[in-house]
Formats: C-alpha cells, sequence, structure tokens
C-alpha cells in the first residue's frame, strides 16, 4: 500500500484542481461562468480520469478521509453473447448493451491513434484525434451536421454501454468483423458499433449516414504514423501549499505549463521535440545528475529564491523536459520523476463553454430564439414589473425558461434519467473501480466512474469513518454531441442520494444574457416614464 506521506504528496497536486465553494455563476448580469466555477468543473469532470488521487485530493482537504480509502432496469445479461468475441465481449440487457473487455489490461500506444481515411465529400475535420485510452475524431459539414469516430481502448476495468430506446439494431459487418448497427428510427444520426481484437479497441461512429456509408467510413480507418508526444506532471511538493494552473501552452511537439502556489512562487514544467527550446542558464554553471538514470544537467540558482532549472531527456529520446522552480535539487528530480506521458480519456475531451457578454454575432440557437414574439413578451413583463417597483418578475423567469427549454437547452432531464437508472443498476450490481461510457442514443454521452469499496479498518485506524458523509463513489458527467459538458451527476457513499449540478452551455448563457438586456432596457424605460407622470 502507498505510504501516507505519498500519498499526501499526490494530494497536494491534486489542490492544483481544488477551489473554494463559491456561487456557480457571477453575481453580475453577464451570465458569464466565474473562474471558480471553471476551476470547479475542471476538477469534477476529470474525477474519473483519476480517480485515486482525485479521493487523496480531498482527503487534504478534509482531515485525509479519502486518502485512506481505497435504476431502477433489471439486468438480464445474455450467456450466448459473452462467446461472441475474444477479448471484447457484447453483453445484452433488457434495454441496452455493454461492450466490455475480458482479457488483460493492455497498454495504450503513446504516439499512434486510428482515424478514418475516408468520409462524405462535405465532411471537414473539426477534433483531431489524440493519443489515449479514448479517441475522438469529429468531421462537420456545411449543414452543421456531425461525423464522430470514437473508440476505447482494451483495458480491464472500462466498457462501452450503448442505451438508445427506440433504435432499430441490426446485425452488419465491418470487413470480416461483425458489428452491431443502431438505426435512428426518426431523421437523425445513427451508430455503429464494432470491436477489433487486434487493435485491441471497441470503435464507434456516429452520423446522419446510411447503413452503408458509416461501414465505408469504418473500413478506411488506419493508424497514424507517429505523433508528438505530450507530458504532464503528476506530483508537486506538498509542504509548500495548494497549486493552481496559472498558464498553459501547448503547441505541436512542445508545451509549457506553470503552477502558482499559495507561497507566491510558480513551478515551470516544459518540454519540445526541439532540444534548443530548454531553458539553460549560462551564468550559474551545470551539474550533472539523474531522472530515473537518465543523464540530466540541473543549473542551480546564483540568487536566493531564484529559480533552479533542471533539463532531462524523455525516455523514449525524442524530447526534452524541464522543470524551473525555487526548489532543492532532490525536489526538482522527484518532479521530474513523476512526468508521464499525456493519455487522454474520455473527460480529458470535455468542454465546458463559455460565452462572452455581448457576443457578436448572435450564435444561431440564440438567433432563433429571439422571436418578435417573445421579445414583445418580454417588454410587456418588464413594463407590468415596473408599475409594481418588483424587477425579479415570476412571470419574467417563466416565460424565459419555456423559450429556453424550445429552442436552446439539451435535453438534460432525459439524460440525467437515464444515467440515474443506470448508475442505480451498476452499484446494484457490483461494479466497482471501473469507468463506464455510456451512450444514450446520438446524442448524449456519459462517463460514470463506481469506486472501489471502503477500507473501513483503515479509516477506523485513523478515527474517520465519520467524515464519510462527504463521500461520493459514484460520478458520471454527460456530454452532448459535441463533447459539451451539460451536468454532472453524483451519488453519495451512505445514503445513495443522487446530486446533480447543471452546466450551462453557451448557447444557454448567450440567451438568458440578451434576453435578460432586453427585459432591463423595457424595465428602466418603463420607470422613466412612470417618473415623468
Amino acid at each position: 500500500m502507498k505510504t501516507l506521506k505519498a500519498a499526501l504528496q499526490e494530494a497536494y497536486f491534486m489542490e492544483l484542481e481544488e477551489i473554494p465553494s463559491d456561487e456557480i455563476l457571477s453575481e453580475d448580469d453577464t451570465l458569464t461562468f466565474s473562474s471558480a466555477f471553471e476551476r470547479k468543473m475542471k476538477k469534477l469532470i476529470r474525477r474519473a480520469d483519476h480517480p485515486v488521487r482525485h479521493r487523496i485530493a480531498q482527503a487534504a482537504a478534509c482531515l485525509l478521509l479519502l486518502a485512506l480509502l481505497s435504476g431502477c432496469t433489471v439486468l438480464a445479461v445474455s450467456p450466448e453473447a459473452r462467446a461472441a468475441f475474444v477479448g471484447w465481449i457484447r453483453e445484452t440487457y433488457e434495454s441496452w448493451f455493454v461492450y466490455r473487455y475480458s482479457g488483460e489490461e493492455q497498454p495504450p500506444s503513446e504516439d499512434k491513434v486510428y482515424a478514418p481515411t475516408w468520409v462524405p465529400e462535405g465532411y471537414e475535420e473539426i477534433v483531431a484525434p489524440q493519443v489515449g485510452t479514448y479517441i475522438r475524431s469529429q468531421y462537420e459539414n456545411n449543414e452543421n451536421e456531425l461525423l464522430t469516430v470514437s473508440y476505447l481502448k482494451g483495458t480491464e476495468k472500462s466498457s462501452l454501454n450503448v442505451e438508445w430506446e427506440g433504435a432499430i439494431v441490426q446485425e452488419s459487418s465491418v470487413g470480416n468483423l461483425p458489428a452491431d448497427l443502431y438505426l435512428n428510427p426518426n431523421d437523425g444520426p445513427s451508430i455503429l458499433v464494432w470491436t477489433d481484437y487486434e487493435r485491441d479497441a471497441v470503435f464507434w461512429i456516429t452520423a446522419p449516414l446510411s447503413g452503408g456509408e458509416l461501414v465505408k467510413v469504418a473500413e478506411s480507418i488506419q493508424q497514424s504514423e507517429s505523433m508528438p508526444r505530450r507530458y504532464r506532471v503528476t506530483w508537486l511538493p506538498l509542504e509548500y501549499g495548494g497549486y493552481y494552473l496559472e498558464s498553459e501552452n501547448e503547441e505541436a511537439g512542445s508545451g509549457e505549463i506553470v503552477y502558482g502556489n499559495d507561497q507566491g512562487f510558480s513551478i515551470t514544467f516544459g518540454y519540445s521535440n526541439d532540444d534548443a527550446q530548454a531553458p539553460r542558464p549560462r551564468t550559474n554553471g551545470v551539474k550533472a545528475v539523474s531522472v530515473d538514470g537518465r543523464a540530466a544537467e540541473l543549473y542551480p540558482s546564483g540568487t536566493k529564491g531564484g529559480d533552479s532549472v533542471l533539463v532531462w531527456p524523455a525516455a523514449e529520446g525524442r524530447s526534452t523536459l524541464w522543470v524551473c522552480a525555487p526548489l532543492p535539487e532532490e525536489e526538482l528530480i522527484q518532479i521530474a520523476e513523476n512526468v508521464i506521458v499525456q493519455l487522454n480519456r474520455f473527460t480529458d475531451l470535455i468542454d465546458i463553454q463559455t460565452a462572452n457578454e455581448g457576443e457578436t454575432p448572435l450564435l444561431e440557437a440564440v438567433e432563433q430564439a429571439l422571436t418578435e414574439t417573445y421579445v414583445a413578451q418580454v417588454e410587456d413583463c418588464a413594463k407590468r414589473a415596473a408599475k409594481t417597483g418588483n424587477y425579479a418578475s415570476e412571470e419574467y423567469d417563466r416565460l424565459q425558461n419555456d423559450q429556453m427549454a424550445r429552442y436552446i437547452s439539451p435535453e438534460r432531464e432525459e439524460a440525467l434519467a437515464r444515467v440515474s437508472a443506470l448508475t442505480d443498476a451498476l452499484r446494484k450490481e457490483g461494479r466497482s473501480g471501473e469507468t463506464i461510457v455510456s451512450l444514450f442514443g446520438p446524442f448524449y454521452a456519459a462517463t460514470i466512474w463506481v469506486s472501489d469499496d471502503v477500507d473501513y479498518a483503515l479509516l477506523a485506524e485513523y478515527g474517520m469513518l465519520d467524515t464519510l458523509e462527504y463521500y461520493f463513489d459514484t460520478t458520471a458527467n454527460i456530454v452532448d454531441e459535441r463533447g459539451v459538458l451539460i451536468a454532472t451527476y453524483q451519488i453519495h457513499y451512505l445514503s445513495g442520494r443522487g446530486e446533480t449540478i447543471t452546466v450551462p452551455t453557451a448557447e444557454e448563457m448567450q440567451f438568458m444574457y440578451e434576453s435578460n438586456q432586453i427585459y432591463l432596457k423595457a424595465y428602466r424605460a418603463a420607470q422613466a416614464e412612470t417618473t415623468q407622470e
């Protein structure tokens, strides 16, 4: 088991993502995200990526509790389906299918991806694939229709769930591989799913295409050439308090991240395929040291409190890495020895949209929602509110919410209900320590993390059983078809109580801002008329 000291050191690295419990939105009328809310969302959506580290991070904030922690639909598994694939198995449930990897965990490629070499005419790439255990390529045509190619690498504790009530499921094939075609009963995207043992992955394509076109895209998928590696830090020294992300810049083959510190100093981590980009101060000499057995260069600080610089080669030899900070030699080396290749998971690709005040031009959905009839209704509401002197109008709130539900808002309630049912079923089934990617039809997806069991003996040893009330053992992040986060759903460990955080989209924020500006202008005009009278 990891030592408590090591656990605490990891905990303080995770403090990079800790935030105060502020209000979700700013208090002003812009209806944009507050910086606290954005940091909070980034923390929440990464929970499934690093569940152990996340629990350890919460331990540091809650008397070390989590550093000590290691529905509804009846499941009816089809035994025949278990023999369908070698490696990947499709299990048939009462209302959905599950594609689960049954072999030993396989390490993902650190520099190659699979991507289609053919897509229908008119589609252009808008999201390029990046290496990891979850990879997504996305294309869009002039009619704003999306073609999304995704795959999940074979790992012992991950699976793909497809739950699409009403879909027409047909058998298909991709080359000599069996596939499942989920046809949309209405106009809109369909889904093709298949597993590939040799490539150690389950693939799925979502697009408003015919079954034949989906298969043609699937059969064009090839492995890419080697791509530049990306790196990230996984450890920072705990004795200096919490850290926050000060800046981050990445380009193909290079990147630099600056972590600010509560004590007023910063730690800079960088990497590049061009060795000449590494900072090498020439005034203080150089000391030969070792990072994971590889020769490294240490440039000590020439002034008290100044930065020392450590430069070392990556294991594969194609990149040079460095860290700059006013820290002792042994801590710089420990940071370096805890740098890993960045491998994206589902949650790394989640987007939290923002909308700037008075953004021009209006987003398409917002423009359609601000109809002449709606604007007139808002102005009438504002005039009536001005007569009573009560700016907060319940009538206006209802009007705005109804219009937003009709033109703007994603169908969160349905997505949340399905996620809730699935998470309840997973908990009852006893699935733990597993990350599940779930497709709820072609428009919504979720990543669900079901945690490992709690080590009660270890908790009792440290007298912290009572703090379990703060612990959520299941977390789901729900995204739309573009990967935009629309809600986070958590289940409390002891009570099983579900809690939801709704995340407004850019369209929602812009619509509320524009609508509120119309209301405010009409309210002030009505007030002025009343004063003149």
